[in-house]
């Protein structure tokens, strides 16, 4: 029996703002760990922290014990990225374009949406070569993501952006697909494949939104010439 096309309509909208609302919680609990770690930075006290905030001391020294994680390695030199084994030299410059298309979107986080940015920027890639097969066309993917996050406002952030609890994620999910593809290093396949892997960022929701799945991607992955 063919769906009801409103009730459809509805059931969509519905999703999307979801994956919408978990975006923005995603980045609201991150802004608001990194202003409990800079309290703690300006000499603040972890139990004052905590009782001027209602945490317990054990939740604030575990939040603050986070902060090395994904730090980067230098000033403007970034590794923001979560520990995860080696990554390939084109989804190092992936991971770097998505820092841009941040940057021009004015958002001073990497979500899974610049994730797939980055990776559509490559228009010889194979992920991006991949995705055309599949029908799913960039500017298309561009649109949605301005529609579901928008542009920001002020000045576009400079030196390296953190990445959300999202992307960290999608970035764990593609070492598990290197890893089962015996692969020493990420490569872009495994970075899509994390995308729809992780299965809700707005990137995944992007894709879901151009008709994109897991086995289809697989498929055009794995056709000859489609492999890294």
């Amino acid at each position: 029996m063919d769906l009801d096309q409103e009730l459809l309509r509805d059931a969509v909208t519905a999703r999307d703002r979801v994956f919408e609302t978990e975006h923005l919680a995603d980045e609201a609990r991150t802004e608001y760990h990194h202003a409990i770690r800079r309290l703690h930075a300006a000499s603040g006290s972890m139990r004052e922290i905590a009782r001027q905030l209602g945490l317990s001391h054990q939740r604030v020294h575990q939040i603050v014990g986070e902060a090395g994680k994904g730090r980067a390695s230098a000033a403007g030199a970034a590794d923001p990225a979560p520990r995860i084994g080696a990554l390939s030299d084109e989804v190092s410059r992936t991971l770097a374009r998505a820092q841009e298309n941040a940057r021009g979107l004015i958002h001073n986080y990497v979500g899974t949406e610049h994730l797939l940015l980055g990776l559509l920027d490559d228009d010889e890639g194979i992920t991006a070569q991949a995705l055309a097969r599949a029908d799913a066309d960039p500017e298309d993917a561009r649109a949605s993501v301005d529609q579901i996050i928008g542009t920001g406002q002020g000045e576009p952030p400079t030196g390296s952006l953190r990445f959300t609890a999202r992307s960290d994620k999608v970035l764990q999910v593609a070492r598990r697909e290197a890893d089962k593809d015996g692969s020493a290093q990420i490569h872009e396949r495994h970075l899509l494949l994390g995308l729809l892997g992780e299965g809700r960022g707005v990137g995944a929701q992007v894709l879901n939104r151009l008709g994109v799945d897991c086995q289809t991607v697989r498929d055009l992955l794995d056709r000859p010439g489609g492999a890294d």
